[in-house]
């Protein structure tokens, strides 16, 4: 098919035709681009732009913009923002004056993905997207979420160009951070209510400092038109569907002790929270290592009527010849050393909540005694003949399957219907990107206080690059991460020593894609060179590969497998 376009080509420069020509161009950089020719996807595109009119070139290819080299893109863009202002000042229609805001900007920028999020009450809410899923789930919401509260909070423009991702990035992966990052704030008043985000996997050139100051002033002139359009009190209503979750993480905001978070998933757990912590039901948090289930605990407890003590237990840092005296408590005299009587955990818990983390580590001796106290309320102490009555609300974490642990049968399957009455799981940092950048700044700050100094700034590199990583530590590593960059940083920004994302996480993604035709070429040569190019009978290739001699044979041929040495035999 390529052969044929540039034969199309070249009959067509002859002929002169120029827009069967341009769209040719078009055709042939669109094919040299999915195959990761940069070079001659750059020269067709620059070609088929020099080809088109100016009107023709309202439809050029998004994914081409970034392909396209202008001398007088500067003056466009200063030439552009001001007959946008002309244009939308007039616009009271804010469904249309969103979306000619977004269009304008993709084409003059060339990006091919763009959203226009509304701020309220510390919700985003997308007012318009493009090319970009409304699944929250996805890295790339993720990472857009991200960026618009930093953007929010630093009331400045963020912008990221990396020259070198796209030679790394054969395929494309909406997973890895795209080549160009923008987003541009709005301004309600003196807070940002609205952002303007895109982000190109193809965009090649960066934004000028006067250019980001053009973008700037672009915003703040149109800001008050643009809300008053909106109508911003009218949004009260989408705000309102989330008021639970906002208000169980009031306490959060409030203490300082917490980061709030905006993840959707983590405000319905805030709200389940809400709803069962005034309950004695047992809970069972699980997660991985370092998401902070602990926490979640301790907001179980402040919002419970269980006022009583609060007694943290880890079970998998107890000995096992303890674990049964220090929760259960023992008499005197029943062992050596039991000099006096002595209360355990559940005892000191006594009107209160006893949180068991690790209890996957837990003996199966100890969860038969455990799964007594959980049913009748009773325990017997180590050495003891008497009952002790007990009232306590139970709170367990693991960071293991449970479920997987009874099918081995390493965990009790009775125990573990009584504990799983309400079950509350913890999504990984890396499935909650939009809570990085809440969190970053919260640990800067709060070490930067510790330290007695000034808070220092997260550069706009420096965010793209912790969205970038995976943190299979979780919170706990991003705020180890933030306390040694706090400690080391000696300027207004802070770095990140021994610390770099992409190549960690390049050791564990999967090496390039290639066609399967390329795959199975090589596969096939590979095996021919193992039998010394014979191809036919025992120990050949055909064998081998389970083929037949002439299907091999044909397969070559149509692989273009040649001018080797095979045999036949």
């Amino acid at each position: 098919m390529l052969k044929d376009l540039q034969r199309s080509v070249q009959l067509l420069e002859e002929s002169g035709s120029g827009n069967q020509l341009a769209e040719t161009y078009v055709e042939c950089a669109c094919i040299f681009n999915s195959l990761g020719d940069r070079e001659m996807t750059k020269k067709y595109a620059q070609l088929a732009w020099s080809s088109f009119t100016t009107e023709a070139r309202k439809g050029f290819p998004r994914n081409l913009n970034g392909f396209v080299d202008t001398n007088d893109y500067s003056v466009d863009l200063s030439v552009l923002l001001e007959t946008a202002w002309l244009e939308f000042r007039h616009i009271i229609n804010p469904e249309r004056l969103v979306a000619r805001l977004l269009t304008s900007i993709c084409r003059q920028l060339k990006t091919e993905s763009a959203a226009f999020l509304l701020i309220r009450e510390g919700k985003y809410h997308p007012f318009l997207l493009q090319n970009i899923e409304r699944e929250k789930e996805l890295p790339q919401y993720q990472r857009m979420l991200a960026i618009a509260v930093h953007v929010e909070e630093s009331r400045e423009i963020f912008t990221v160009q990396d020259k070198q991702l796209a030679l790394r990035q054969q395929t494309l992966d909406l997973k890895m951070n795209p080549r160009f990052i923008l987003c541009i704030p709005f301004f309600n008043g003196e807070k940002v209510g609205a952002v303007l985000y895109l982000e190109s996997y193809y965009k090649a050139d960066a934004l000028t400092a006067s250019e980001c100051k053009l973008l700037m002033s672009f915003s703040r002139r149109l800001s008050e038109h643009l809300f008053l359009t909106l109508d911003y009190e009218s949004f009260q209503e989408i705000g309102g569907k989330v008021e639970s979750g906002e208000q169980a993480s009031s306490r959060i905001s409030e203490s300082g002790s917490y980061c709030p978070s905006i993840d959707e998933k983590i405000l319905l757990i805030q709200a389940q929270i809400k709803k069962i912590a005034k309950t004695r039901v047992p809970i069972l948090i699980t997660g991985e290592t370092g998401v902070g289930k602990e926490l979640f605990c301790e907001e179980i407890y402040e919002q419970s009527s269980c006022k009583g003590a609060f007694v943290k237990v880890n079970c998998g840092a107890i000995p096992e010849s303890l674990i049964e005296s220090e929760l259960f408590g023992y008499e005197r005299g029943s062992f050596t050393g039991a000099v006096q009587q002595k209360k355990g955990y559940f005892e000191m818990a006594e009107g209160g909540t006893i949180f068991l983390d690790e209890i996957g580590e837990l003996t199966l001796q100890t969860q038969v005694k455990l799964l007594r106290v959980l049913q009748e309320h009773e325990l017997l102490r180590v050495g003891g003949t008497k009952a002790v009555k007990v009232e306590f609300r139970l709170i367990a974490a693991t960071n293991k399957d449970l479920k997987e642990e009874v099918e081995k049968g390493t965990f009790r399957k009775d125990l573990y219907y009584r504990l799983n009455v309400m079950q509350i799981s913890i999504p990984p940092l890396r499935e909650r990107k939009a809570d990085i950048a809440n969190m970053a700044r919260f640990f800067v700050d709060k070490f930067s206080r510790e330290l007695g100094r000034i808070p220092c700034q997260i550069s706009s590199k420096t965010l793209v690059s912790l969205l970038e990583y995976d943190w299979p530590g979780n919170v706990r590593e991003l705020e180890n991460t933030m306390q040694r960059a706090v400690l080391l940083s000696e300027g207004d920004y802070i770095t990140l020593p021994q610390f770099s994302p992409r190549e960690k996480n390049a050791a564990v993604r999967p090496e390039t894609l290639i066609p399967l035709a390329e795959m199975e070429r090589n596969y096939i040569s590979k095996v021919l060179s193992a039998c010394n190019g014979k191809i036919a009978g025992a120990g050949g290739a055909a064998e081998i590969l389970g083929l037949k001699r002439s299907t091999l044979i044909s397969k070559m041929e149509k692989l273009g497998i040649k001018n080797i040495n095979y045999y036949n035999l």
